[in-house]
């Protein structure tokens, strides 16, 4: 990048052009960032597509979960939401998961009724407050600056806050 351009009787020069150095350094540091964002991306699709296989194993929840989750529904007034309540051997925590039709997906296992209540709250929050879009702008985000330590660095942050936003709501 020229930084100053003069204009003399013989022509028009610049003070500080590229250098072949300078083009070529450039040229690598592209090249490696590119392959950095492929190997990224690659990394993001690959967890996107086993959570998107691991739904096939999902299955309905008991009916008194069902209900209760309508009612807590109904209660934070979500209930035109598309959010669903399924259950799955394959996870060992409650998550809420899924764009195009969000679920809260629970693990196999006994609960009592305050335990199931306030874990689907929880969980609800994430939906209400967004944080699956958060989430997947944030994936990109670090696809693009995956070299940068600050961006990692949000990124983590970004969850810690969305899980304090929800456990205090």
């Amino acid at each position: 990048v020229s930084l100053k351009v003069y204009i003399t009787n013989s022509g028009v020069g610049q003070l500080f052009g590229p250098t072949p150095a300078i083009v070529g350094l450039c040229r690598w540091i592209t090249i490696i960032w590119l392959v950095g964002v492929v190997l990224a991306m690659a990394v993001v699709l690959y967890n996107f597509i086993l959570v998107f296989l691991s739904n096939r194993f999902l299955f309905e929840c008991e009916q008194e979960q069902q209900l209760l989750f309508e009612q807590l529904k109904e209660e934070l007034h979500m209930k035109s939401t598309k959010l669903q309540l399924r259950q799955s051997y394959q996870t060992n925590s409650p998550y809420v998961g899924g764009l195009p039709t969000p679920k809260i997906v629970l693990p196999v296992a006994e609960y009592t009724q305050e335990e199931l209540r306030v874990i689907l709250i929880h969980e609800m929050m994430h939906y209400k407050q967004k944080d699956l879009t958060l989430k997947l702008v944030t994936h990109l985000l670090l696809i693009f600056h995956y070299f940068n330590p600050f961006a990692w660095i949000l990124f983590a942050k970004i969850k810690k806050w969305s899980e304090f936003a929800c456990d205090y709501r």
